[in-house]
This record gives C-alpha cells, sequence and structure tokens, in this order.
C-alpha cells in the first residue's frame, strides 16, 4: 500500500482507478506487479493511518527532493540537443515515464545508457 500511495504522488497519477492498473502492468517502487481492484485500493486508502504515511513521507521527501534535482542537472539526449536550436518548445507525447523516455533515446543518437 505504502508503494502505491507513493507512486501515487510523486507520478502524480489522477486516480485510484488508474493506480489499479499501474500496479496491474508494472512493478512499483519494491513490489512486483499485482492485480488489485479498485474497490479494494479504495477501502485501504479510507481504512489506512495517515501518521504512519506522514511519516514515511516526511523521510522521504529529502531524497526525493535530492533525486530530482540531480535529474534536472542531467545532459540532455543528442536528439533533444538538436531539435532546441531548431524550435523555442519541444512536446514530448509518450505513456511512458520520463526515464523511459531518455533511454528509448539514448541508444539511436549513440549514448549510453
Amino acid at each position: 500500500m505504502m508503494a502505491g500511495v507513493l507512486t501515487l504522488l510523486w507520478r502524480q497519477v489522477p486516480s485510484v482507478r488508474e493506480v489499479s492498473r499501474m500496479l496491474l502492468r508494472e512493478d512499483v517502487l519494491w513490489c512486483q506487479a499485482v492485480q488489485v481492484s479498485q474497490q479494494a485500493l479504495s477501502k485501504r486508502f479510507v481504512e489506512s493511518r495517515a501518521e504512519l504515511f506522514e511519516r514515511v513521507m516526511m523521510e522521504l521527501l529529502p531524497q526525493l527532493h535530492t533525486r530530482w534535482l540531480s535529474g534536472q542537472q542531467r545532459k540532455l539526449p543528442v536528439s533533444l540537443s538538436l531539435a532546441r536550436r531548431h524550435f523555442q518548445q519541444i512536446w514530448v507525447v509518450d505513456g511512458s515515464t520520463l526515464e523511459a523516455i531518455f533511454r528509448k533515446l539514448s541508444p539511436r543518437c549513440g549514448l549510453a545508457p
């Protein structure tokens, strides 16, 4: 449940239904993919102790913030660097996370993953 909540917050998942789909499709943090109904998740959210989630979040926020800052300093893939020279704005549309997009772009650009 904790992995689901942290993923919901970090990845800004818009609904419990989408969290249940995500848990079915992919491994989330330290948990393997698992089938969980929307009703079961909703019930657990209501019954869970908020203090537990608050303590975990307060301990993890500094680490998450540090990781986010390091991601902001990452070198852009060559394809995006070239595109930025020609366009004021670049819109990337993909169902993957940003990290997955960079992994997809890097091999095509000759960059090591």
